[in-house]
């Protein structure tokens, strides 16, 4: 599962750019669907990656700030040969949003509660003690 689609990418960047950046030939006239793929996936790994500590993942529903997260690393990824100042800023701030939420100073609102720290009880199983009170009584 992804946490965005080619929709979302062509939606912020538009489709002009997504060719340019997919299609490898000449005339470029079409998204290259496949690498839009990879890059949507390999980003939504990544912030499953960040989050699987404090959520259950994948999120379900899709919260619109995850959403908007793999759309910048997915960016990121399909500008992998050709990056240019902004590309690198959206994906620090989008890398920097993942650190926040991992580490509990940002919290995702759109979600389940996330994930339990544990709280159960310990249970140990161990051998009978060999040595007691009263077997040491005399020593």
């Amino acid at each position: 599962m992804t946490y965005a689609t080619q929709a979302d990418l062509e939606a912020v960047f538009g489709i002009e750019d997504l060719i340019e950046l997919t299609d490898q030939n000449r005339p470029q006239v079409a998204i290259d669907a496949g690498r839009v793929a990879v890059a949507l996936r390999d980003a939504s790994g990544k912030i499953n990656a960040y989050l699987a500590a404090r959520y259950q993942i994948p999120l379900t529903p899709v919260p619109e700030a995850i959403n908007r997260t793999c759309v910048e690393i997915a960016w990121y990824y399909l500008h992998a040969s050709s990056m240019g100042g902004e590309v690198q800023r959206r994906y620090d701030r989008a890398i920097k949003f993942l650190e926040a939420v991992a580490s509990g100073t940002a919290t995702l609102t759109d979600v389940g509660a996330p994930a339990s720290g544990g709280g159960g009880e310990v249970l140990i199983d161990a051998a009978p003690a060999v040595f007691d009170a009263d077997s040491l009584a005399g020593f």
